[in-house]
């Protein structure tokens, strides 16, 4: 259902709402997402935002997350070159994807993250990234094409780095922790790496 520009998908015995791709074109301008949504004369609180919900959504400048939301699906925001990001509360978005805008340069993922979904940065252009030690494993593809990425610090260490999370990462060296599980083909196409 459309609610004051947004689409939602609703889920009734749940008393529930996820932020889905837009029914009709793409989300544009200043989105902000409602911690709660009226359908039907019953409120639904707003949880979750979809898988692809904001896919190459070009012209989207900002948007803002209320507390109530604690997922975000992967690829969520792929495609999107936003130029802010607001959570009123990040500390509740546990699983998150998370996208930068294509003019930011240095990403410090917040200690409140406890996993980076498959794809999370795919194609970004970043140079630099901060993975807190809340996160013990890297996705598949969770960096993959990011051709600009040089640096990559993990404040805690990493468990495993899963297939091509870094694939074409061409100006990217780095030391992976000690004990780490790297699957053969995380650093593909990475020449510094080999």
């Amino acid at each position: 259902v459309d609610i004051n520009g947004i689409t939602y998908n609703i889920i009734k015995k749940a008393k529930l709402a996820e932020v889905s791709a837009k029914s009709s074109g793409n989300y544009t301008g200043n989105v902000i997402i409602p911690e709660s949504v009226d359908y039907e004369g019953v409120a639904y609180s707003v949880t979750s935002i979809r898988y692809d919900a904001f896919y190459n959504c070009y012209a989207l400048e900002e948007i803002t997350i209320p507390a109530s939301v604690n997922q975000i699906g992967a690829f969520a925001f792929k495609g999107t070159a936003w130029h802010s990001y607001n959570s009123e509360d990040f500390m509740t978005v546990n699983h998150i994807l998370l996208k930068c805008s294509s003019s930011q340069e240095k990403v410090t993922i917040p200690a409140s993250v406890t996993a980076i979904c498959g794809g999370s940065f795919e194609n970004e252009y970043i140079k630099e990234v901060t993975v807190p030690a809340s996160v013990s494993a890297l996705a598949p593809y969770a960096f993959s094409g990011c051709s600009s990425l040089t640096s990559v610090r993990f404040a805690g260490g990493i468990s495993s780095i899963g297939a091509r999370a870094f694939n074409g990462c061409k100006a990217l060296k780095i030391t992976v922790p000690a004990g780490a599980k790297v699957a053969a083909d995380a650093f593909a196409n990475c020449p510094l790496m080999a």
